[in-house]
């Protein structure tokens, strides 16, 4: 009995995703898909790949342009906006730059770019100083290793 009702489950269950839909799905994209060439991708792209669009990083002008032609040709191809009446919406960004860096290890003066780089993402304005810098391994201490074993730190 148990057999009986579980393979009457799972072939329910199973019948009810062999069903046609009630109405026809109108968002199928092969047809959309089909009228895409090789020509139209090439003239859009060479459009947005132009230096006047300055390689459309966020919050530039290039960018902006970028927007603006693809939004011109959604408006064409009689596509409604996305975003309530709007085609692109807005959000606020924030730049940082750097102004200048500076590098020097026992008076000696490391040139930005050349000598050493900042990553913008992990950078911060600080003023280290310090003295002699002893390497210690990898700073392991435990029961089978102890890198500071034997090394003076006093004042380092």
């Amino acid at each position: 009995m148990r057999i009986f009702f579980l393979l009457f489950l799972l072939t329910s269950y199973i019948g009810t995703y062999s069903q046609k839909p009630k109405t026809p799905i109108t968002n199928n994209p092969v047809p959309f898909g089909k009228t895409i060439t090789i020509d139209d991708l090439k003239k859009h792209l060479y459009v947005i790949a132009r230096a006047d669009m300055e390689g459309r990083e966020t919050a530039t002008e290039g960018q902006r342009k970028a927007a603006a032609y693809i939004e011109n040709q959604f408006r064409s191809m009689g596509l409604a906006p996305g975003n309530k009446e709007n085609y692109q919406m807005q959000y606020p960004v924030f730049q940082d730059s750097l102004v200048s860096a500076t590098l020097e290890v026992n008076g000696k003066r490391f040139e930005l770019n050349k000598d050493f780089s900042v990553n913008m993402g992990s950078a911060y304005n600080a003023t280290m100083m310090s003295s002699e810098i002893v390497f210690v391994g990898y700073g392991f201490s435990d029961s089978t290793r102890d890198d500071y074993s034997g090394i003076n730190t006093r004042g380092k």
